[in-house]
């Protein structure tokens, strides 16, 4: 039997649980929703209005994600389309981090010198 059952599991950020619907196959793979393909524009556009934590100038700018500890840039956060608004999520497979986890370079670096 090929069928699909819709599960939301929740996470915890700095503000509380988030619940996030994700799709689950007859064989329990979970699979992410597919990121949109924009424009650089339209990607900027979205950037600034979805990230109300840090303020996006270009898509060249860096950030550091405390969740996996990559550097990421705005060309390579994923903007997919999921049920309500749109969200950001990092391009690190595994990594379930939103953009309050994303922090700006100098930022880490002073986190790590503590």
């Amino acid at each position: 039997m090929n069928t699909n059952v819709r599960i939301s599991p929740t996470q915890q950020s700095a503000f509380g649980l988030i619940g996030e619907q994700q799709l689950v196959a007859h064989d329990s793979r979970i699979t992410a929703p597919e990121p949109l393909n924009l424009s650089s524009e339209e990607r900027l556009v979205f950037l600034r209005k979805i990230d109300r934590w840090r303020p996006w100038g270009s898509l060249n700018e860096k950030r550091f994600c405390l969740g996996c500890g990559r550097i990421i840039t705005g060309h390579d956060i994923r903007i997919v389309d999921e049920p309500g608004p749109l969200g950001l999520r990092c391009p690190t497979e595994a990594c379930r981090s939103l953009p309050i986890d994303w922090v700006l370079l100098n930022d880490a670096q002073r986190a790590a010198q503590l």
